[in-house]
């Protein structure tokens, strides 16, 4: 916990096949790849970050996790100027039982490559109990504020974004099902939806 990650040539933080890991009160700032990476991780809990002007093409995000399991919370995590999406979660497999994401922000990527403020994929077989998005803000994201992906055969039981605010997206949010994928949604209370290029909210 604690202490600053910059100008790395490579990712900043990279975890791969771990579980319980806790970041708390660190920077990760003007990498030249992603600012956090990690792969088949169990039990995943960040607060009180920073993570800053990472990476330099579409390869690049900000906090990038591939199967996550068990239980995840961002609290209090911001996440900004990425090159790619500024947090991008894709689970293929496994059961992520929670995900809860408060008072966290999500803005700005970068010009030339930039796409969403958070992208979530759930594909193949990847089981998603619960995600709770709360009192979190997504502005100025090139493509998409918010984004949710469940295809294949994949289960998102529930999905809630509540009192959450959105400004400047190209879109705030979109949601979308393909497959045999089952998905469940929910968007309540989130009062300022303002300065979407294209549409508020995408279904």
């Amino acid at each position: 916990s604690g202490g600053t990650i910059q100008s790395t040539t490579g990712d900043g933080i990279s975890l791969t096949s771990t579980r319980d890991v806790s970041l708390s009160w660190m920077n990760v700032q003007n990498g030249l790849e992603s600012g956090i990476v990690g792969s088949g991780i169990t039990n995943f809990t960040v607060s009180n970050c920073s993570v800053t002007n990472n990476g330099n093409d579409a390869l690049d995000e900000g906090i990038r996790l591939v199967n996550l399991w068990g239980t995840a919370s961002l609290a209090n995590v911001t996440v900004t100027g990425s090159a790619h999406n500024n947090l991008w979660i894709a689970n293929a497999s496994g059961t992520l039982s929670s995900l809860s994401v408060t008072g966290s922000t999500f803005s700005s990527n970068g010009a030339t490559f930039g796409n969403d403020g958070f992208l979530f994929d759930a594909t193949g077989t990847a089981t998603v109990r619960s995600v709770s998005i709360s009192g979190s803000t997504f502005s100025s994201n090139r493509a998409m504020g918010l984004q949710v992906l469940a295809i294949d055969a994949s289960v998102v039981s529930s999905f809630t974004v509540s009192g959450c605010t959105f400004t400047g997206d190209n879109i705030a949010m979109d949601f979308s099902q393909g497959g045999t994928a089952n998905f469940t949604f929910s968007i309540l209370n989130n009062t300022t939806i303002t300065g979407s290029n294209s549409h508020a909210v995408n279904v």
